[in-house]
């Protein structure tokens, strides 16, 4: 079966380069993202387990333990060897799975969630169709995409395989870099400067995001029948 690029790079990520890039979430601009992206999923997450797929550095999984019972998938045993030594209490959680071979249990997940992958991946058919097979009957799963691939196309695949789109949520202004003007750049540019300096409460962070109107990301939110 043919990996995806991300998945070819991924799997063999290594240990040290896992530590950095933990590292890198606490910067002030990651640490906002991160609460953007959590109160998002908090809004929809239904009672039941959790399943972090892929885990990576554990961007949010941290913040829902103790509320949720976790679980984490990941295609590199390191970033799985990660989370273990994180979390030893709950370390066989976490395991091994891929978009192209998630492994087991099927049926067994209340909510799945994946953050900024899905654009990556060689196949989204195929990686919607193993997704679908871990999640229970009635159960949520939350997935980034850029807004322009989500299309009449990707709607029919998810309904093909027992998915129904129940919301769509636009956020993430500050990665469309790549589609902004010169105006929209420059403001762009002192908006990170000024969370770099620590002066953007996360409120403000929130509402610039809410108001600019072009969008890098969208969080699909789709239930299982």
């Amino acid at each position: 079966m043919e990996k995806s690029i991300y998945s070819q790079h991924f799997e063999n990520i290594t240990y040290e380069h896992i530590v950095g890039a933990a590292t890198e979430l606490e910067r002030p601009f990651e640490k906002l993202r991160t609460k953007h992206d959590l109160s998002i999923l908090k809004k929809y997450l239904i009672p039941g387990n959790v399943l972090d797929f892929p885990i990576g550095t554990g961007r949010v999984y941290p913040s829902l333990i103790g509320e949720y019972e976790d679980y984490g998938k990941d295609i590199a045993p390191p970033y799985v060897t990660y989370a273990q030594e994180q979390y030893p209490d709950i370390a066989d959680h976490f395991s091994e799975g891929s978009f192209e071979d998630p492994g087991g249990p099927k049926d067994f997940f209340n909510n799945i969630y994946s953050l900024r992958v899905l654009n990556n991946v060689h196949d989204l058919n195929l990686a919607i169709a193993n997704t679908s097979k871990l999640l229970k009957p009635g159960g949520i799963w939350m997935f980034n995409l850029p807004p322009k691939r989500v299309t009449d196309d990707l709607i029919h695949t998810l309904k093909v395989n027992g998915l129904e789109l129940q919301d769509c949520v636009s956020y993430d202004w500050v990665s469309s870099v790549k589609e902004m003007g010169r105006i929209e750049a420059g403001i762009r540019s002192r908006f990170i400067s000024l969370i770099k300096r620590g002066l953007m409460p996360y409120f403000l962070y929130k509402l610039v995001d809410r108001i600019m109107p072009r969008k890098g990301l969208s969080m699909l939110v789709v239930k299982k029948k």
